[in-house]
């Protein structure tokens, strides 16, 4: 299966340098697997079938937008599959004279997350873009929900949270994102289409990034959270010595906290398109300032 894309361990090499020099590449094979999965659940086995045949035909052709996305496919993939391997041969590493630190192990770590990150962002954007050579990707149920989503891609996330920007961290949560207009803002908002008021929008879409930010934490891997994110809990649990679970949560409740903000103003601003559910449940919200942060005590 590795063999999809990657034909020698120098083939791997070529996204992720750190890996071994020599070496059958099938002995990747178990630290591959996961990652396939990972794949094809983010574009569909038909699209990954799709990349694979033109890897397999047309070789590492740039020119064509199956071919730049088939070369971002591949960097992804190489350095996913470098962490595991990483970890795997951590015990030999260890006991020769490339003995790493523990914060040099998790330094290397995060630079093949932020390099798969780059890759998967970049495969995804071309793949939006271009969505009559990926019909099957366009064609997907999590794809198809945007329609229905008040904030519809990356981009628009990022304009009510400016500090992510990820195609691959908006398609991670676009379940979620489902969850919270179905369970906060039907309750507070009669209909999102009939709504012309900007603020009011600006308000929704706040209160949206928050709470998607917020359960994220709580439902997501550390590794499937923004690098910031990332950055953030391994601070304060390293600062701290406290567990990323108490972290996660610490951090999910500052977000929640905000979202609530956000919710309570849009009760506020246009009491005419709010639910009269929500009128009786419209309360004080104790709020988080800036000042605050989400650190633990």
């Amino acid at each position: 299966m590795i063999t999809d894309f990657f034909t020698t361990i120098s083939d791997l090499r070529a996204f992720a340098p750190q890996m071994p020099t020599d070496g059958r590449i099938e002995t990747m094979e178990a630290h591959y697997r996961p990652q396939y999965q990972k794949i094809v659940n983010l574009i569909g086995i038909s699209t990954y079938d799709k990349l694979k045949t033109q890897y397999l035909t047309s070789g590492t052709d740039l020119t064509t937008t199956l071919g730049q996305a088939v070369n971002y496919l591949r960097g992804a993939l190489a350095n996913l599959t470098a962490i595991p391997y990483f970890k795997f041969e951590a015990s030999q590493r260890n006991n020769t004279d490339n003995n790493l630190y523990r914060y040099q192990e998790t330094q290397q770590i995060e630079i093949y997350l932020e390099n798969a990150w780059t890759e998967l962002n970049f495969l995804l954007d071309i793949m939006e873009q271009n969505t009559k050579d990926f019909p099957d990707y366009a064609s997907t149920p999590q794809y198809k929900l945007r329609d229905s989503l008040f904030i519809k891609n990356a981009s628009e996330f990022k304009r009510y949270y400016g500090a992510v920007n990820s195609s691959y961290f908006f398609n991670n949560v676009i379940f979620i994102i489902e969850e919270i207009q179905n369970d906060e803002i039907k309750s507070r908002v009669k209909s999102l289409s009939d709504i012309t008021d900007e603020n009011l929008k600006w308000l929704i879409g706040k209160a949206i990034a928050y709470e998607t930010l917020s359960r994220a934490c709580l439902q997501l891997d550390y590794t499937e959270l923004p690098v910031g994110i990332r950055n953030d809990l391994a601070k304060e649990v390293n600062e701290k010595n406290g567990k990323e679970t108490e972290v996660k949560s610490a951090l999910s409740a500052a977000f929640g906290n905000k979202a609530d903000e956000y919710f309570l103003k849009i009760e506020e601003t246009n009491s005419s398109s709010v639910t009269e559910d929500c009128k009786q449940n419209i309360g004080p919200v104790d709020p988080l300032h800036q000042e605050d942060k989400f650190y633990m005590p």
